[in-house]
């Protein structure tokens, strides 16, 4: 099959890669960013994302400017075009849909003359209702009627940054809206060749597709948000573990252990926009939303807690380890370390930061010049609780290990957030030096 695909992003250019290599099929790529097209063409990443570049290698992928005259001219050779542009959120939490819909418009003056059957699937994130809008753009630009002369598709992907190319070979299922039935038929038989036929194909029309996929990372947010809960249950009862907790109830069918973890505040690109856009359009139908809302305002009081947490050890030099928001990205939105790092700064306390991806005024260049010198040490990324780590650990400090994966030591004192363990085992959480410490 041929294929086009539109906005070679953190998304896009993975898709395309893998469709080319994993799939077998013959991909061009499209993009407004002419720096996203060369590093394409000279086989150069960018992206910080695990196995993109050995499948970059590997791909015959070529990319063109949006406005290059041969752009047009590509996508009308190709039999499918996937849209993979960005949806920014608006003031009301909805996404907006201006870089889809300027994407569908160029690929309706593509095909505007093309005689052959032409799928567009929409792989953006996109509000409950867009598609509609999406398919009278499609119809005004190309002169086509959706359904008859062209197909139309909505299939968002579930992915997580850091692990993109294996949650496209390796998804628990696909989803497609659809605008007929044979539109429906192109794009599986595409899927199937990059995740082979036991993987789950959901057909259905636009609407349920839109709402299907914001309310799966909805409802992944709030389990999120439970686990956070329990933690702090934890944290404030002696003899408590939330793992030990967690492990259990998560080993119940209903429940399951995924995303059942205390930990650091649910962050990145996806969730916390996915969680408002359904709020928004929950207010907008009329649909009470206090859950969803709870969940929102949960998240942010984690934040607000370990921030807290910060405050009272009043860190003379924070160490800030795992600036975005998951291992194995450069992404920090919504995340626990780069908000730290900016509370320390507006609080005129000296703060060093290390991540592996991430670049920072702030950072440094090992773990252990990070933590060197530093009273207060803040772990997000349980990644980089390494053995320079515990060489580094020589002095005096105070640990907040968000994952609780730092073993105990005699010169160090743990404050594993929502199970706190202190040096001499007790249970008990210090706010301070054992000299200046009282119980908590």
């Amino acid at each position: 099959m041929k294929v086009s695909v539109i906005g070679l992003g953190k998304l896009g250019a993975p898709l395309a890669v893998v469709a080319n290599v994993t799939g077998g099929h013959n991909v061009i790529g499209i993009d407004d960013n002419p720096a996203f097209v060369n590093a394409v063409n000279d086989s150069a990443s960018h992206l910080v994302e695990p196995l993109y570049r050995e499948y970059l290698d590997k791909s015959e992928l070529r990319a063109y400017q949006t406005d290059d005259g041969y752009a047009s001219t590509a996508i009308a050779s190709t039999d499918l075009t996937l849209i993979v542009v960005p949806t920014p959120s608006t003031p009301d939490g909805s996404f907006s849909c201006d870089a889809v819909i300027k994407a569908v418009e160029t690929i309706g003056h593509a095909l505007a003359t093309k005689d052959a059957y032409h799928v567009v699937a929409v792989i953006s994130t996109v509000s409950p209702g867009s598609m509609d809008k999406v398919q009278k753009h499609l119809e005004r630009s190309s002169g086509k009627k959706v359904g008859q002369h062209i197909g139309l598709c909505y299939s968002p992907e579930f992915i997580a940054l850091g692990s993109v190319i294996t949650n496209l070979e390796n998804p628990d299922f696909v989803l497609i809206g659809e605008s007929d039935e044979v539109a429906g038929d192109v794009l599986e038989i595409f899927y199937h060749t990059i995740v082979g036929h036991l993987r789950p194909v959901y057909r259905m029309n636009y609407i349920n597709a839109e709402i299907a996929k914001i309310a799966l990372n909805a409802y992944v947010t709030m389990k999120i948000s439970f686990a956070n809960l329990l933690a702090r249950i934890c944290e404030a009862t002696e003899g408590a573990d939330c793992d030990i907790i967690t492990r259990t109830i998560g080993s119940d069918r209903r429940i399951g252990p995924h995303y059942l973890k205390g930990g650091v505040p649910f962050g990145g690109p996806c969730f916390p926009r996915d969680n408002r856009a359904l709020i928004a359009f929950m207010r907008e139908q009329s649909v009470p939303h206090r859950l969803a809302e709870a969940v929102d305002a949960t998240n942010e009081l984690q934040f607000l807690h370990i921030l807290q947490l910060l405050r009272r050890c009043r860190p003379h030099v924070l160490a800030v380890l795992g600036l975005s928001y998951k291992p194995d990205t450069a992404v920090t939105d919504f995340a626990l370390g780069a908000r730290a790092v900016e509370w320390a700064i507006r609080n005129a306390i000296a703060v060093k930061a290390y991540d592996t991806h991430v670049k920072h005024s702030a950072c440094v260049a090992t773990v252990s010049d990070c933590v060197q010198g530093a009273d207060v040490i803040l772990l997000t990324n349980p990644n980089l609780a390494t053995e320079e780590l515990g060489r580094a650990l020589e002095s005096y400090a105070i640990v907040i290990d968000c994952w609780r994966v730092v073993p105990p030591a005699p010169n160090i004192v743990h404050l594993g957030v929502y199970h706190a363990y202190s040096r001499d085992g007790s249970g008990r959480l210090y706010w301070a030096p054992p000299s200046e410490a009282t119980s908590a």
